[in-house]
């Protein structure tokens, strides 16, 4: 589809050693959210894009005609060198990657041993909150009160948004209620976390695959990094996790304070990876 030109905004289309850049209003966002392979980087106020041939040719389509500034070029195809062949297999260098496949499940291990503990002392700090102590001073907090109930929760939430830095994640959380209704809460934000993975990969409806399977598929195109400590990756899977045992477990398999640290944890899971998977542009008066 083609657009008027409009004179109250600027399209700009332009491009950096690793990727392609546009700039474009918030109100325009959806132009730039339906190519596949898109992200919003609230750092460079830009929409980024990876560099290849089916990013440039829907560059050029959506936006050609009507930019202000249309400056890129198409991809350079790198060619793979071929790999040898009939050639024995070099034993030290065989030992090196068991060695270090190896380590990385050790490593894998005790992150996930860390998490875990992490999560039970979590658990264990909100059991500890709602349990009424006859010994309670004036100044101590009784969260069985749904009044301290909600302080806490915009407690966590205004934490959340500091560990995130994002806008658009503090927008989202505003009707958000991660302690009053962790359910509701968890299973709506991790449906349009899905929402946004789906388009970033250009998924049609059809496409039935599992959210950690949208993860893989995330990683492998490049659209999360690898090298960032914790990975996007991992603690998007931690999320799903979180996300299945609320949905799944009934009432009576699942305690309130467990649901209530379970919303927690996933409410700061997900300020670590928003910038990733869900940021975008957005108005300041939508900010509140």
């Amino acid at each position: 589809m083609q657009y008027p030109r409009r004179n109250f905004f600027r399209i700009e289309v332009t491009e950096t050693e690793e990727d392609y850049e546009v700039k474009i209003a918030p109100g325009e966002k959806e132009r730039a959210k339906k190519i596949p392979g898109r992200r919003w980087d609230p750092k460079r106020t830009r929409w980024v894009y990876p560099k290849t041939m089916a990013c440039y040719r829907a560059l050029e389509r959506e936006f050609k005609r009507d930019a202000k500034i249309f400056d890129i070029k198409p991809p350079i195809e790198r060619t793979q060198p071929l790999a040898p062949v009939d050639l024995p297999p070099d034993e030290p260098t065989v030992q090196k990657r068991l060695e270090d496949l190896d380590e990385g499940v050790k490593t894998l291990l005790s992150i996930v041993d860390n998490v875990e503990k992490s999560a039970r002392k979590t658990q264990s700090l909100v059991e500890g909150a709602f349990e009424p102590s006859e010994s309670q001073s004036d100044g101590e907090v009784d969260l069985t009160e749904r009044t301290n109930l909600r302080d806490l929760e915009k407690m966590l939430k205004e934490l959340a948004f500091q560990v995130s830095g994002d806008p658009s994640f503090k927008v989202w959380m505003r009707e958000m209620e991660p302690i009053m209704y962790p359910r509701e809460f968890v299973e709506s934000t991790h449906e349009e976390i899905r929402r946004n993975i789906r388009q970033m990969l250009g998924v049609e409806g059809r496409d039935r695959s599992s959210f950690p399977e949208y993860v893989s598929r995330l990683q492998a195109v490049g659209l999360l990094p690898t090298g960032s400590v914790p990975k996007p990756s991992w603690v998007l899977r931690s999320m799903n996790d979180h996300r299945n045992r609320i949905a799944h477990a009934r009432r009576v398999e699942m305690s309130d304070e467990e649901r209530f640290a379970r919303s927690i944890i996933y409410l700061f899971n997900l300020a670590l990876v928003w910038n990733y998977v869900a940021s975008e542009p957005i108005d300041e008066s939508e900010i509140p």
